[in-house]
């Protein structure tokens, strides 16, 4: 305020650093000389009067005018030949015309240029005269930092390098001439520290023997000569945004064909001279008009006026940066390549190709703020959100119908057909709001494979194939091998109107489940081999069935058997995790785990899903999240047991979690959505940020336990080990194991938040979260054991899994039963305790059921099934023509007739065995199987028969019965068969029926079956029986 006459401070002043100025390339010679010279003067004189020892001038490298051919630019004031520097300042704050001359004599190609080495004479001559050590840093093209504070740090705003990748991001220039001689850049953590060198007033050591000794007062803050070709060129890093905006979908692919041709077409001076004119300045000029006339039309007629007058602005903004590559063409594509002597020289861990990525890293997080439409704070932010975005690849994200369009079918290579699939599937996820992201570090051991890929996902939906589709078909281009695969389907899918077909031209095969622990597919081989013959990926979903509540399931074999078969030669194992927040089967899923049956899959349900789509009415999914996992080789020596374990190992441990799975983990434990949110990131767990978590979004009860149950694979450790080898379930051996530790009877009668606040009531951290769970799942498996208790109380001697979770999912005593997925869990375990011979697999897998990723061999390990002879007689019974026109004793009907159950064309059916009623017998009943499931509420399977038994051991008769009922009747009116005594002793209601089915003979089994033809053989058979009384009490 008083003119800075006296330094404020008690401390002395030590340096003063000047690195201000107006950077601008095409600023009149006057401004440049007021803005660059006179304030740079003026703030030698302040430092002067405050007494400071030094003085540092920020000036810059390029007052060398033009790269020398021959030799490296030295660290010396440059020689302006006959003009005085003192003249040409006079003259460049008059009228100019000398010093403008001057300027285009010495070769200076900018205002800027000439006056910063007009401003160094001056400023040397200015310290000297005052007593002060003045010091002069010449950075060049200042780039984004190497490592400090943080690497590709870039500031608030772009500037210089990071400034041209910014306008070509965003369309607002088209055409930059790059050469191929190193850029003149260097990160801004070396010139920040060559600057702190000349603030502490560091000596440097000279080379005595040096031909041409550097000014002591000058140094460059620049890339040294002899390490210049670490850095990359101008067309090196104009290339590297193309393939990045590309592999971004920020760029189509013939958009950036056409940025390559042109670049190369700008070599050539005059063809960049018409190119920049008519690509870069013409475009800008009539969108500027254009957008002119639409703002006086919008304000004639009042029609948001305001809005279009915002864009009229920025878009005259950028029309003065139209000239920017003819400005900085000096630089990017100078004759001869920049060569500067420096003491500055790069680390040891410097790589050029990860440099350029930083490069186009802080551009396109420029342009994304820009696009955000904030500035300062703002668009900060949004620039640090664009950078922490690099770490992933977004194949399927909110986008125009036009833009969709072009990136889409304008895919090289790609069939028309698959063009138009793709462009429908990510249109109808647009619809879900989904947003599908890739871990773009995990595509690196992608790029050099020399084996065929196999892609091993998780299942979770049917959304799986259509995702990774669309990824392989969006990454392409840029990782070759992700060709789209081709899938494993169930052959359910093969019998769809239209969508099978669809399905059959885009790549997938068909297998047929649930029979590969019988006998393989027979058509699985020669499928496999077809595909595997064809060159493209393949898909298989090692896990077969879609995990209902988000576990890990058994992954099988079968499949990856038969690959190794086919392909004599060494394949690619890559496992793949999809992490959802949201499903559009969480409801179903939740339904089946109730017991209801499965709905049918149907071309109409799917249409009718995606009208809903196109009106609106779909709600938001959230987040898909897929990671790629190390690649596994399978050969001929591969041990399968250890390969499939280190895959799923690591599918569990790729599987990311977001903050709504910690809300839902909470709300199912009644804690705090905070605590435990806070107590997962303390324990260092990483939770990816919810967009569904911030909107608020309420959870439905079904998806409430999805997503808390995939939380709880993140705590097995913590967890009983029964519970943990339910959640993830090992690839071989058994699925059950004994409790760790049974509950006590207090326990039983705790709640999770009780168990969870008894070790700190103050603070929950991650071990009483998980202490929670543990108690809720431990009083689950309790209800389980009570309950089958009860069942064999009751006379149930074979306690199975999916009786056992009926009757915990039913109401008892007033209370309601267990929420589905801790019912199908803990009648998991319990049944398998109760069952060592044959344990219990889980809900999904049942042990008879093959998959579409696994059928066709039984697991490494297993006992091999007793294989019994099929003959002719033995086949009778499903389709003769023969009748049996008796009664059937374990069932009602005749002894020809039952109901059985067999796969058909790939599909389950029942089959009525004889032929008596025509319009049933013979003839495969799909849709009664699925009656039967409906109605009974149990999940059923083809293999799963009841064997043929003998019949129940009857008591042996008395000695002295036969004598005495033959003396009373004829002794062929006396039966002494145990089938006969049997359907005598038994009625035909439903227990009668289930005793004989599961062999159990009554204590009411009578001795003998009478049958007398008159009153006489009656009355003579009743006084036997008085008499044989009348024995037995003497």
């Amino acid at each position: 305020k008083d003119g800075g006459e006296k330094w404020p401070f008690n401390e002395p002043l030590q340096a003063v650093l000047h690195c201000a100025g107006d950077v601008r390339f095409d600023q009149p010679l006057e401004q440049a000389a007021l803005s660059l010279v006179s304030a740079s003067l003026q703030v030698a004189q302040l430092a002067a009067r405050w007494k400071a020892k030094r003085f540092i001038f920020v000036s810059t490298a390029f007052v060398h005018a033009v790269p020398s051919a021959t030799s490296v630019l030295q660290e010396r004031l440059v020689e302006l030949r006959d003009f005085d520097p003192m003249e040409l300042y006079r003259d460049a704050m008059s009228h100019g015309k000398w010093a403008e001359k001057a300027m285009h004599e010495l070769g200076f190609p900018n205002t800027y240029t000439f006056t910063k080495a007009i401003a160094e004479h001056l400023i040397l001559q200015a310290c000297e005269a005052e007593g002060l050590e003045g010091n002069i840093v010449r950075p060049s093209i200042v780039g984004p930092a190497w490592a400090a504070p943080s690497p590709g740090w870039a500031g608030d705003k772009p500037s210089t390098i990071v400034a041209g990748a910014v306008l070509l991001a965003k369309r607002g220039i088209r055409v930059f001439r790059g050469s191929s001689h190193p850029c003149p850049a260097v990160p801004v953590d070396m010139v920040a520290g060559t600057i702190m060198e000349a603030l502490a007033g560091c000596r440097r050591a000279t080379d005595p023997a040096a031909a041409q000794q550097p000014d002591p007062r000058i140094r460059h803050a620049t890339v040294d000569s002899s390490q210049a070709d670490w850095i990359p060129s101008f067309r090196t890093l104009m290339v590297r945004l193309f393939q990045i905006l590309a592999l971004r979908r920020d760029l189509s692919l013939p958009e950036g064909g056409l940025l390559l041709r042109l670049l190369t077409w700008s070599d050539n001076e005059t063809a960049f001279w018409l190119l920049d004119i008519v690509a870069n300045r013409a475009p800008n000029a009539i969108l500027s008009l254009l957008c002119t006339v639409a703002y006086c039309i919008a304000f004639a007629v009042g029609l948001r006026s305001d809005e279009w007058k915002e864009r009229c602005k920025n878009i005259r903004m950028l029309s003065r940066y139209s000239h920017l590559p003819m400005q900085y063409a000096p630089f990017s594509s100078p004759s001869s390549a920049w060569q500067f002597k420096s003491s500055l020289r790069l680390p040891a861990d410097w790589d050029p190709a990860e440099y350029s990525s930083l490069i186009v890293r802080a551009a396109v997080a420029f342009a994304a703020a820009a696009s955000k439409g904030g500035s300062g704070a703002a668009a900060s932010t949004a620039a640090r959100a664009a950078e922490a975005s690099f770490a992933e690849l977004r194949v399927v994200a909110p986008r125009g119908v036009v833009q969709e369009a072009l990136l889409t079918f304008s895919m090289p290579g790609a069939p028309l057909f698959q063009c138009t699939a793709a462009f429908l599937i990510r249109r109808v996820l647009q619809w879900m709001d989904l947003t599908v992201t890739v871990n773009a570090s995990d595509l690196n051991s992608l790029t050099h494979l020399s084996a065929p890929l196999v892609l091993c996902p998780t299942h979770r939906s049917l959304l799986d194939f259509v995702i990774i589709g669309a990824a392989c078909f969006e990454l392409r281009p840029q990782v070759p091998t992700l060709k789209l695969p081709h899938v494993a389907a169930d052959a359910e899918f093969s019998g769809l109107p239209f969508l099978g077909r669809a399905l059959s031209a885009l790549g997938a095969f068909f297998v047929r489940r649930g029979g590969g622990a019988v006998q393989p597919d027979p058509a699985l081989r020669a499928e496999v081999g077809r595909v595997f013959r064809n060159g493209r990926p393949l898909e298989v979903f090692l896990e077969g069935l879609r995990s209902r509540g988000r576990r890990h399931l058994r992954l099988r074999t079968g499949l990856l058997r038969a690959l190794r078969d086919v392909a004599q030669r060494s394949v690619a194992l890559v496992p793949v995790a999809l992490s959802y927040e949201l499903l559009p089967e969480d409801q179903s899923f939740f339904d089946e785990l109730r017991g209801l049956p499965r709905p049918p899959l149907r071309t109409l349900g799917l249409v009718s899903w995606v009208l809903k789509g196109v009106r609106g009415e779909l709600p938001s999914y959230g987040d898909v999240h897929v990671r790629l996992g190390a690649t596994r080789v399978l050969d001929a020596s591969s041990d399968l047991r250890a390969l499939l374990s280190q895959v799923q190992a690591e599918l569990v441990g790729l599987t990311a979690l977001s903050t709504l799975h910690a809300r839902a983990l909470a709300e199912v434990l009644e804690l705090p959505a905070g605590d435990v949110l806070q107590a997962t990131r303390s324990a260092g767990l990483r939770l990816r940020p919810s967009r569904l978590d911030g909107w608020g979004v309420k959870l439905s009860e079904a998806q409430r336990w999805a997503l808390a149950l995939q939380m709880a694979i993140l705590l097995r450790d913590q967890l009983p080990q029964q519970w943990a080898l339910w959640l993830v379930e090992p690839v071989f051996g058994r699925t059950s194991a004994p409790s760790q530790r049974p509950l006590s009877d207090d326990e039983s009668q705790k709640s999770g938040p009780e168990v969870a606040a008894e070790k700190d009531p103050g603070a929950l951290d991650i071990a009483a979260v998980a202490r929670a769970l543990a108690a809720m799942l431990e009083a689950a498996e309790e209800a389980g054991h009570n309950a089958a208790k009860q069942m064999r109380e009751g006379g149930i001697t074979a306690v199975s899994e999916e009786h056992l979770a009926q009757q915990l999912l039913d109401t008892q005593d007033g209370r309601g039963g267990l929420p589905p997925p801790l019912a199908r869990g803990a009648a998991c375990i319990v049944a398998g305790a109760l069952s060592p011979v044959a344990p219990a697999t889980g809900y999904d897998a049942p042990p008879s059921s093959g998959a579409a990723g696994g059928g066709g061999a039984t697991a490494d390990g297993a006992k091999p099934r007793t294989v019994e002879p099929i003959w002719p007689a033995a086949a009778q019974g499903r389709g003769a023509e023969r009748r049996v026109d008796t009664e059937a004793l374990d069932r009602w009907g005749f002894s020809d007739t039952r109901f059985a159950a067999q796969w058909v064309d790939g599909k389950p059916a029942v089959q009525v065995t004889s032929k008596r009623y025509s319009a049933l017998g013979g003839q495969p009943l799909y849709q009664l199987w699925a009656f039967f499931q409906r109605e009974l509420a149990v999940s059923m399977n083809v293999r799963d028969t009841l064997p043929e038994q003998p019949l129940p051991e009857v008591p042996q008769e008395p000695e002295d019965l036969r004598k005495q009922l033959e003396a009373a009747v004829p002794a062929e009116r006396v039966v002494w068969d145990a089938e006969a005594r049997l359907r005598a002793g038994t009625g035909h209601g439903l227990a009668d029926i289930w005793r004989l089915r599961t062999r159990e003979a009554d204590r009411r089994m009578p001795d003998a079956v009478v049958q007398p033809s008159s009153e006489g053989e009656v009355l003579a058979v009743l006084q036997a029986a008085a008499a044989a009384a009348g024995e037995e009490a003497g």
